[in-house]
């Protein structure tokens, strides 16, 4: 039985991006994605709902700190699983994943070794794996990949 998810953020294309990865997933069924936090109590309360993902830092009413500071507590069982290329996002490294996001953005390999305080070898090794692991022929394809599957978000 799927988990029944309800999405809550003010950026369109983050509630676009989250609705389409989690519903990849057999385990999830996104219900709704709304982008107002005031809205959610309401829907909620009139849908069984198992899981509220809410952004939390939003621009007009509640936002998802102040739900949790009020007290609220969502607790997700494991981290949803994403497919990058050939690869999931529970097969890169916690550096691989530092690496990734400055690619992302665009950063050369010093500046990414200036960043993460690495050698510019390592760096390219890094890429390298990403890109092996993935499948992907180049630091484009990879960086466009990332970014539209949802694992790497804004910086």
């Amino acid at each position: 039985m799927a988990y029944n998810i309800l999405i809550v953020d003010d950026q369109k294309m983050q509630r676009i991006a989250l609705q389409s990865s989690l519903s990849e997933n057999p385990d999830y069924h996104v219900v709704d994605a709304i982008g107002n936090a005031e809205l959610a109590i309401s829907f909620a309360d009139s849908r069984k709902i198992d899981l509220i993902v809410m952004d939390i830092v939003m621009t007009a009413g509640l936002n998802g700190i102040e739900r949790v500071l009020s007290g609220e507590k969502i607790i997700p069982e494991s981290t949803p699983v994403l497919t990058i290329g050939n690869a999931s996002s529970t097969d890169f490294t916690a550096r691989e994943l530092d690496v990734l996001r400055k690619v992302v953005y665009g950063y050369t390999d010093q500046e990414i070794a200036d960043a993460l305080n690495m050698s510019r070898w390592t760096v390219r090794s890094h890429v390298n794996s990403l890109m092996q692991k993935t499948g992907f022929k180049n630091r484009v394809e990879l960086a466009v990949n990332v970014r539209s599957s949802g694992l790497v978000i804004d910086e």
